[in-house]
């Protein structure tokens, strides 16, 4: 802050209206590179800063070679006239005649038209002084004395419409699709949906299928120690396997079929090592 209040100091002291005032030289002073104070442009010849000459400015600190050409308020047509002139450090500043005033906000022009407000334009002559509204396809979207403008063609631009234009907003436009793009987005969207679905059919079928045992079919099923004597291996209450007949008795001469053979009826010897007959069906 104190350094830009002190430049435009320094370029007041030393460049109004074009032409230097004092000799010191245009130079910001300070530990960088030669920097030129506004109004003042950097020379190629000598490397050093002059005053910026008549009908030019340079509004900011610079390396410029060259200022820039001040505004002219005066142009055909324009109804602008002068505000405040031109000088080194600052542009002129240009104002609508009386009975004119800017047609946008940004003024590129002066005009007598009444200012109408979005949506509507001004008439043409004889009712110049008052406004209309736009006429199809196109619209106005700020108060301006500008005639309407023309919605946007989105065929032109090789677009669809995605909203329609109003009297107050342009059309809005959108990017068409591409049919070869969808299809094939489809296509791969199916082809997925069927993998998935295959491969659960695959694992859920692994899991059911039950294979054969391979080599001795009697392998890891239950045997009886026939080197035990017979009065350890024929303790009452012990399940006693009868693996040719494919059945097993529990308890107290009970018979039990496996894989669904007929039972064969088992003795148990009883705790004096007499023989127990099933028991009867009374």
């Amino acid at each position: 802050m104190v350094a830009a209040t002190y430049a435009l100091l320094a370029a007041a002291m030393l460049c109004v209206g074009g032409a230097p005032v004092t000799l010191p030289p245009c130079t910001l002073p300070g530990p960088w590179d030669i920097r030129c104070l506004p109004g003042c442009f950097l020379q190629v010849e000598s490397g050093t800063c002059a005053p910026c000459p008549h009908g030019s400015f340079m509004e900011h600190t610079n390396t410029d070679h060259t200022c820039r050409r001040c505004r002219s308020c005066d142009g055909a047509g324009a109804g602008f006239e002068e505000g405040r002139p031109c000088s080194a450090p600052a542009d002129a500043e240009c104002r609508c005649r009386p009975g004119l005033h800017c047609v946008s906000p940004d003024c590129p022009l002066c005009s007598g038209q009444p200012l109408c407000p979005p949506g509507r334009q001004p008439g043409p002559p004889p009712e110049a002084t008052s406004c209309v509204p736009c006429p199809p396809g196109s619209y106005s979207d700020s108060t301006s004395a500008l005639p309407c403008r023309e919605h946007t063609r989105c065929e032109d631009r090789e677009m669809s419409t995605f909203i329609n234009g109003t009297q107050e907003a342009d059309a809005i436009c959108k990017h068409q699709n591409n049919p070869m793009v969808l299809i094939g987005s489809c296509f791969f969207g199916v082809l997925v949906i069927v993998l998935t679905f295959l491969a659960l059919f695959l694992y859920k079928r692994r899991d059911r299928c039950s294979c054969p045992i391979r080599g001795n079919q009697t392998k890891g099923l239950p045997t009886m120690n026939t080197l035990q004597p017979k009065a350890e291996r024929d303790q009452p209450g012990q399940t006693v396997y009868n693996i040719r007949a494919n059945t097993f008795q529990m308890g107290m001469g009970n018979s039990v079929s496996i894989n669904g053979g007929e039972a064969e009826p088992l003795q148990t010897d009883g705790p004096d090592g007499e023989d127990l007959d099933p028991p009867s069906g009374e």
